[in-house]
């Protein structure tokens, strides 16, 4: 379990990439890659072909997408670091920057929810001041969004970490969408 803390002396919260998350991404594309690549070999090596004559075009689609996936999958685990670090100094949120932003950057935190999934969005002030290491996207929208997916941690840790260390970027009302 991620540690977390207050100010006074506590740990910081530290998630990393979930092993468990992309090892199973990898696994279930390694069999879809077998069951198509097996698909394919019997339709150029013996001729038997799918029930339909699209489900060999489909066959060439979803195998090479299957493929980069588990490629993916297998450099998402390789990269096993720290990917969010919450702690008295600020937040590191590997996604953005590798550079710490600190808590006075920020002007207010807000939780996002969509059905049961929730996300922490953190407004910069000053966006350019901390630009995204990817401009893909990024319109100048000063937030940080914070996902859980493919973490260790869940975004319930992730809410309570920034509460910790800066209550006050929360408005009373965002606090308790983040409680239920």
């Amino acid at each position: 379990m991620p540690n977390r803390g207050a100010i006074q002396g506590r740990q910081a919260l530290v998630i990393r990439t979930s092993v468990v998350q992309w090892g199973a991404v990898f696994v279930i594309c390694l069999i879809l890659d077998f069951v198509l690549i097996n698909q394919i070999a019997r339709y150029l090596v013996y001729g038997i072909e799918p029930s339909n004559r699209r489900g060999i075009n489909a066959l060439y689609i979803y195998a090479p997408i299957c493929t980069a996936t588990a490629i993916y999958a297998l450099w998402k685990i390789s990269r096993y670091r720290p990917m969010l670090i919450v702690a008295a100094s600020g937040v590191l949120w590997r996604q953005w920057s590798d550079a710490t932003i600190p808590w006075s950057a920020f002007s207010d935190a807000e939780v996002l929810s969509t059905g049961r999934h929730r996300d922490l969005r953190l407004r910069l002030r000053e966006p350019l001041q901390f630009p995204p290491k990817r401009r893909r996207g990024f319109q100048g929208e000063p937030a940080l969004l914070i996902r859980a997916n493919g973490l260790e941690g869940n975004i319930d840790q992730i809410i309570d970490a920034v509460f910790d260390f800066a209550p006050d970027l929360f408005q009373t009302e965002n606090r308790r969408s983040s409680e239920n």
